[in-house]
């Protein structure tokens, strides 16, 4: 098993060994990526010659719908604070945390 290497200057938070996000999170999305085409190769050798039902239709057509409709309504409903993004900075010492002002 590889050890992880120490941190490097300039390391992004998307860096696979980060202390604070790790591989745990990239094997977590794995998972769940892989998980639905595990789903479908387990049900195919449990009914090799069988046709999904009607109902399994059904509700995947309703899982999609509502998957797609959830999206689409986070997406339509959020909303950014009205103005400029402003960075974190530092300032005579001091870290200014990252805010909004109006724009000019």
């Amino acid at each position: 098993m590889l050890a992880p290497s120490p941190p490097r200057t300039g390391a992004s938070a998307t860096d696979a060994w980060d202390p604070i996000y790790g591989p745990v999170t990239y094997i977590i999305a794995l998972l769940l990526f892989a998980l639905p085409f595990g789903a479908f190769v387990l049900w195919r050798r449990r009914n090799p010659d069988g046709e999904p039902s009607r109902t399994l239709l059904l509700l995947a057509i309703i899982a999609v719908a509502a998957s797609v409709g959830s999206a689409a309504w986070y997406g339509l409903t959020r909303r950014e604070a009205p103005g400029v993004y402003v960075p974190p900075r530092v300032e005579d010492g001091r870290i200014i945390p990252g805010h909004t002002e109006p724009r000019r």
